[in-house]
């Protein structure tokens, strides 16, 4: 038996930016299906009616929309899960704010879901002045406003699963908000933890029970990778690494958030699925040549992935830049640079095309496959015999690169500057 058999396990599409259009949600349930993961949060931050306009309910097309993906979820035996974020602008002591809440719920119960969640991540806690006469602290205020939800779908949901992501969703020490939650909050309602941090680089067993002491129950992991909503110069690709194989047995679930590049999250989500299936034989360097055999028809493509291999959980750069990063060193210390491995990396990373992916994700690839062209075009240019200085300007000029301090990692970075000691730098 699956560590996995009886705990929620999916994805949350919870991340800011473009959030996914329906076809991109369909072809996730059907990867969900293939791959195992057994529940769907939908919570985009950035659709309006599910944060910034919570109160206002969806149009009748988009209900249609929603009853098609729905009607998808219950042919797969996939749990779909309705998340409100309502703490933007909800007065929690206005009775007529509640009612908006339970209305726009309302419209789900409608089309069949019995699976519902509410978050608070994210947002200013201090209250209003109302508010805090009513409640004092923010903690008091959301388990009553989620007391009296819960109650509500209950009784309209006899088979109500309920979630709910605190404030304060990330670490591992108590605080006083945590502690209300945790003595106050009906125990038959799950609650929302990233980890040690809000991307965590690790995340253990013993993290996990110190987080459930405070909250009184196992938590369920809201697992940041492979989002990218931080960090839009890059795509996370690599295997899910650094997850404890004893963490599953201290959860009441987990899902991974996954990046604005629906069909390219799949890559990741692939290597998170295998984890939660079989976490005690888990090997991300096994599963690294598998998800490249899988999503790769060329060889060539090899390079793009293994360039975005590299993220917040693995800050590991790849051959290439480890390459280019070593003649940046040489250049700093020796005033000179070896042209040919720079002009054969430069060659390699430009002969790379869209082809060489499989086409569920190449569409969602090539604006990164662009940008990585243009900088080995870039590291040709500079390091040519008579690099022509304007044409370096205007293509270091476009280029995207991450601004994060992980960007150490990333070629695009490393031949940016390269690119910028280059001119001062030789003898």
């Amino acid at each position: 038996m699956n560590n996995s058999d009886h705990i929620a396990t999916g994805i949350v599409e919870g991340f800011f930016g473009r959030p996914w259009s329906f076809e991109e949600r369909e072809s996730i349930l059907r990867f969900m299906d293939e791959v195992g993961f057994s529940t769907y949060i939908y919570a985009p931050k950035e659709d309006a009616y599910h944060r910034t306009a919570w109160f206002d309910p969806y149009p009748p097309d988009t209900i249609r929309r929603f009853q098609k993906l729905i009607e998808l979820s219950r042919e797969l035996s996939i749990d779909f899960n309705f998340a409100l974020s309502p703490g933007l602008t909800m007065r929690y002591s206005d009775a007529a704010h509640f009612q908006k809440l339970t209305t726009k719920y309302d419209q789900f119960i409608g089309l069949g879901v019995s699976s519902f969640s509410i978050f608070f991540d994210d947002i200013d806690p201090r209250l209003s002045e109302p508010d805090r006469t009513a409640f004092g602290v923010p903690a008091v205020a959301q388990v009553d406003v989620t007391t009296r939800l819960h109650e509500y779908l209950n009784n309209q949901c006899p088979n109500l699963k309920f979630y709910f992501c605190p404030t304060e969703y990330r670490g591992t020490k108590p605080s006083t908000y945590l502690r209300y939650i945790g003595a106050h909050l009906p125990p038959e309602i799950k609650v929302f933890w990233t980890g040690p941090g809000v991307v965590s680089r690790t995340i253990t067993a013993r993290d996990a029970k110190q987080f459930g002491r405070i909250i009184r129950r196992k938590p369920l992991l809201w697992d940041n990778y492979p989002v990218n909503d931080f960090d839009r110069a890059r795509l996370f690709l690599g295997p899910l690494r650094g997850r404890d194989q004893d963490l599953i047995g201290h959860l009441s679930g987990v899902f991974f958030n996954p990046m604005n590049e629906a069909r390219a999250s799949k890559i990741a989500l692939t290597s998170a699925a295998l984890y939660v299936r079989g976490p005690r034989v888990y090997d991300p360097e096994r599963v690294w040549p598998l998800l490249k055999r899988t999503f790769l028809k060329s060889s060539r493509g090899s390079l793009l992935f293994d360039n975005f291999d590299a993220s917040m959980i693995h800050p590991r750069p790849s051959p290439q830049c480890q390459l280019v990063k070593n003649q940046l060193v040489r250049l700093r210390h020796q005033k000179k640079i070896q042209r040919g491995p720079l002009l054969n990396t430069a060659r390699v990373v430009r002969q790379i095309h869209s082809a060489d992916f499989v086409p569920g994700v190449a569409a969602d690839l090539c604006p990164y496959l662009r940008n990585l062209k243009m900088a080995g075009q870039l590291l040709g240019a500079a390091v040519a015999s008579r690099p022509n200085q304007k044409k370096l300007a205007r293509l270091a000029a476009k280029l995207k690169v991450s601004r994060r301090k992980e960007s150490k990692s990333y070629l695009e970075n490393q031949i940016l500057n390269l690119v910028r000691w280059l001119p001062s730098g030789l003898k």
